[in-house]
């Protein structure tokens, strides 16, 4: 199986249904002014039904990865 060029949440989707994943993991970092805000999704591979989703805001760069995992653990 050939990978795809670019990993968006469709070819995640796609890729999963392919290796029997059911649930795919997504997530976006925004800059608003001085703050972060990172956003995790969790689909159903092969329904594309949203199942869960999180969101919080940081103000130090630095701290971005820490939220995105605190985030991504429990969806």
């Amino acid at each position: 199986m050939r990978p795809p060029e670019a990993l968006d949440e469709r070819a995640a989707q796609e890729l999963a249904v392919k290796q029997g994943v059911g649930v795919v993991l997504s997530g976006a970092v925004q800059q608003q002014g001085g703050r972060f805000v990172v956003s995790v999704k969790a689909t159903q591979a092969v329904t594309g039904t949203v199942i869960a989703t999180a969101s919080n805001r940081t103000s130090n760069k630095d701290e971005v990865l820490a939220l995105a995992t605190k985030l991504a653990t429990p969806v």
